[in-house]
């Protein structure tokens, strides 16, 4: 039997078009019983119930045997609005049997085939139609351009066997090639038997989500011999049983997955073999584009065994792996007569075996404190994929064709810098999260084409360069290897070899203004000034080394002998284009800040952190950057001296920020190396923010413990731009300040701090995992008091902080002075008869005062001083002079 749906001369003289311009198909549709008047009879006649009534039976429809539909179904009607969409078959709650055998759909105008959605009544057909309370039996049938879901109610059993689907867009709206084949979802009680069936050259072939009890084959349900080939997503799996025997061959992607993990999967010339993805458009929806999905790389923290075949083996006389072409679904086109939806892809390679992607954002400007977490033993890490008991076969690097592969890789993973948009989606975040691999197999696959890190599609997304893989068994290098010592046991710490560079602008400006001879007038553009005023940063606008991340130990540093060189480099081009940096002696973490809401007249401050520098340790002094070794990373989106393009710092989701520029960035988070000491140099001058509270927290990259230290553990450096009084907070208990700068170090708890009181920096501890460090302005008065006391004598009956000394009285102070001075507690309090006297005249607590800065005071009363005593006074006035004429006019 041929149904034709309406192509007929007849039909087309009379309209003028066919139901594919109508969108008025033919529809089997079953109707409850009714009864109708014959003509010329009215109810009030007498005999009217015997004679003058046709009573017409419900309809009903057990087998569909042997059938062909053309043009069948409706969609949103021109002709009567009521009938919104109805598939081929419109089924009523009575029918409670189906067979379907051998039965051939062609060309729908609407998507699913026996489902339909958003139908209006009609003669009894449901507003809502579904076969979940059906004993439905398919098989031995061909679907081109037509979906079936199999959703069995509880007690009922669907049934699927030996069917093929091809994709294709037939109709106008809502076509099924999204998800050709929905066998099951998270609600589904019911039973499937599935198997030997085929779906092609659609968008999405199969969409998986029941549960594993769904194919429990006690109950008659089975998963067998089922075949993903030349679509755009071959499985998707959105939940349920993530350990069914997948099989995929030539799909852009072949399983792509979003609940949880994935095992027990043969993926073979796939674009992609497994990656993480998230798609909600069903069938029978108005579109078949997946959704912008800002945790879509989240949905796959596991792959749990399986095997990714790359180039399958030559084999005399097949067409199949002689074939040159691209995979059919990797690019967008015509198929059986269809246009069927492109896939989302870079195209950096021709193939890969598992691909990390990146957690990606639908707007620029939102979703800036999606920092995805994991609980760890000991406090939070960032989220992390993880890979293990994989088999990759026959990657090469390059293959005959010449197409570039790889059997892990990450150009999915985009970072929103700068990513080209896609469907109107920036891929990414600024985070690249990283992933674990262990216990991975590789055959036929050299090293360099084991693991390759993306340099990304476009040159401003830099944050490509800070991406991980912990190799925790040395698996990638199949055990002991050339690139590793012969003692090395791992874990191993891979990262890109492409650098965290900074902004374009800012580098060009800086080498500008070095090409001058560094000109103290103003005029340096975007070149900040923070760059400008320590010569020890100077070399890093010619030296790319010290640009980006701490890649190198240097003298001074907690990782001194440590380097983080390339691999592969002597194995050419194909090496090269690995991307991959082999890392000994180093290991970083994630810091993540939070600087509080302020507004301004209407406005929020934005002020962020912009650059991390690295240090020496505390113990050299306060302000020791790590001279001709200094490494400085610059947040990549700060590209002008008015932060116009900088986020809100608070991450929290401000949708009305809109980036100038397509690239954004996350500020507030930074890749460090652990165990360093850093200056954090912001934006603004954070004494603004006297009324919030800053936070600093570090979150584990890679692995829940540090590989190579005890603790992860930094040192940071901010600097306030005037006088502040500060309380320093960990686990809801105040951290006294320490009495000297180098008593802030890593071994030190976290929260210990120390307050510069001439430069105003802060230094303090950030240790562990679990709990932030908090930082709060404390209201304080400044007060000016005289006293009557001699030198000698003030220093005799007071400690002071020698950091509060003006230089002007250094030879006036013991030289063992500073290395012997520790306060009780660090706190200049009772002891000092100065700040005695003080508290007495403003009836305070003596430990609610510190001496900030002690200089020189009246130039007349040194004049006198010099006068009398000159030996002991004239360097002291003449230095003071010298700072008056410094100050004046610059002639000191």
């Amino acid at each position: 039997v041929e149904i034709r749906g309406g192509y007929e001369p007849a039909y087309d003289a009379f309209s003028g078009i066919g139901p594919d311009l109508t969108d008025y198909g033919a529809t089997i549709r079953l109707w409850s019983g009714y009864s109708e008047a014959k003509p010329g009879w009215t109810s009030g006649m007498v005999g009217y119930s015997i004679f003058g009534v046709n009573n017409y039976p419900a309809g009903s429809i057990a087998n569909l045997k042997y059938v062909r539909f053309v043009k069948c179904g409706k969609q949103h009607g021109n002709i009567k609005p009521a009938l919104t969409r109805e598939p081929p078959v419109a089924l009523t709650a009575d029918v409670r049997a189906l067979q379907v055998v051998g039965v051939v759909v062609s060309d729908p105008l609407a998507g699913h085939f026996l489902e339909c959605t958003n139908t209006g009544p009609y003669k009894g057909a449901l507003a809502q139609c579904s076969v979940a309370h059906v004993e439905l039996a398919v098989r031995d049938s061909v679907f081109l351009g037509a979906s079936l879901e199999l959703q069995p109610a509880s007690g009922v059993t669907h049934t699927a066997v030996n069917n093929v689907w091809f994709g294709g867009v037939f109709c106008r709206i809502g076509c099924p090639d999204a998800k050709m084949v929905v066998v099951g979802g998270k609600d589904t009680e019911g039973t499937i038997h599935f198997r030997g069936n085929t779906a092609l050259n659609g968008y999405g072939g199969f969409a998986v989500g029941a549960a594993c009890s769904a194919y429990d084959e006690a109950r008659g349900g089975a998963w067998r011999d089922n075949q993903a080939i030349a679509n755009a997503v071959g499985f998707a799996v959105v939940g349920g049983c993530t350990t069914l025997p997948l099989e995929g061959y030539r799909n852009a992607a072949g399983v792509t997955v979003a609940g949880g993990t994935i095992s027990n999967f043969f993926m073979a010339e796939n674009g992609v073999g497994v990656t993480a993805g998230a798609w909600n458009t069903w069938p029978d929806a108005c579109t078949n584009k997946p959704p912008d999905d800002n945790n879509a790389g989240a949905g796959l923290p596991l792959v749990n065994g399986g095997v990714v075949v790359g180039r399958a083996p030559e084999v005399p006389g097949s067409v199949r792996s002689a074939d040159c072409g691209d995979w059919p679904a990797v690019r967008g086109g015509y198929h059986l007569g269809g246009k069927k939806a492109g896939y989302r892809t870079y195209g950096e390679l021709g193939y890969t075996g598992f691909s990390a992607q990146g957690l990606y954002v639908p707007q620029q400007g939102t979703g800036y404190d999606a920092l995805m977490t994991q609980r760890t033993a000991d406090g939070w890490a960032a989220f992390r994929q993880v890979v293990q008991g994989v088999t990759f076969v026959g990657f090469s690097g390059t293959d005959l064709c010449g197409r570039p592969n790889a059997a892990l890789s990450n150009e999915m993973a985009g970072d929103g810098e700068g990513s080209v948009t896609v469907f109107a989606a920036s891929f990414g975040k600024a985070t690249c999260y990283p992933w674990v691999v262990r216990n991975l197999t590789f055959v036929d696959t050299p090293d360099h084409a084991r693991l390759r890190f993306s340099r990304g599609p476009t040159s401003p997304e830099v944050a490509f360069g800070l991406c991980t893989v912990v190799d925790e068994d040395l698996s990638l290098f199949g055990g002991p290897s050339d690139a590793l010592d012969d003692d090395y046991k791992g874990p191993a710490l891979l990262k890109s070899n492409k650098r965290h560079e900074w902004p374009a602008e800012i580098l060009r400006d800086c080498r500008a203004w070095a090409r001058q001879g560094y000109p103290s007038e103003g005029g340096q553009g975007t070149c900040l000034w923070w760059l400008q005023q320590y010569e020890t940063l100077w070399g890093s606008f010619s030296d790319a080394s010290r640009r980006g991340l701490v890649e190198a130990g240097f003298r001074g540093s907690s990782w001194e002998k440590s380097e983080c060189a390339p691999l592969y480099e002597n194995e050419g081009e194909l090496g090269a284009a690995a991307n991959v940096q082999l890392c000994t002696g180093i290991e970083y973490v994630l810091l993540k800040s939070n600087i509080p809401t302020k507004i301004v007249s209407g406005s929020e401050l934005l002020y962020g952190p912009v650059g991390y520098i690295s240090m020496i340790n505390a113990q050299l002094g306060s302000s020791t950057f790590a001279a001709s070794n200094t490494v400085v990373d610059i947040v990549r989106d700060y590209t002008d001296v008015r932060s116009t393009q900088m986020p809100p710092m608070v991450g929290g989701g401000d949708s009305s920020f809109k980036p100038r520029l397509t690239r954004y960035t996350q500020p507030y988070l930074a890749t460090l190396a652990n165990q360093g000491f850093y200056r954090v140099q912001y934006t603004g001058d954070l004494t603004a923010f006297d009324d919030g509270v800053l936070e600093y927290r570090l979150v584990a990259l890679g692995s829940d413990a540090p590989l190579l230290s005890e603790a992860f553990a930094v040192v940071l450096d901010i600097k306030f731009l005037k006088a502040v009084n500060l309380g320093v907070y960990y686990d809801g208990r105040q951290i006294p300040m320490a009495s000297r700068r180098d008593k802030v170090g890593l071994g030190a708890t976290p929260g210990t701090n120390y307050l510069d009181p001439v430069s105003k920096i802060l230094s303090f501890v950030v240790k562990g995992t679990a709990l932030p460090v908090k930082i709060k302005q404390l209201k304080v008065v400044s007060v000016a008091v005289g006293v009557a006391v001699t030198f000698d004598q003030f220093f005799t009956e007071n400690t002071i902080d020698p950091n509060a000394i003006d230089p002007a009285f250094a030879s006036l102070v013991p030289p063992t002075y500073a290395a012997n001075y520790d306060p009780d507690n660090g706190n200049i309090i009772k002891s000092n008869t100065f700040v005695a006297n003080l508290a007495s005249v403003l009836n305070i607590n003596p430990s609610r005062i510190r001496v900030v800065n002690i200089v020189p005071g009246n130039r007349r009363r040194l004049r006198e001083l010099a006068a009398k005593e000159p030996g002991r006074w004239r360097h002291l006035l003449e230095a003071t002079e010298s700072r008056r004429l410094d100050d004046d006019g610059g002639l000191g």
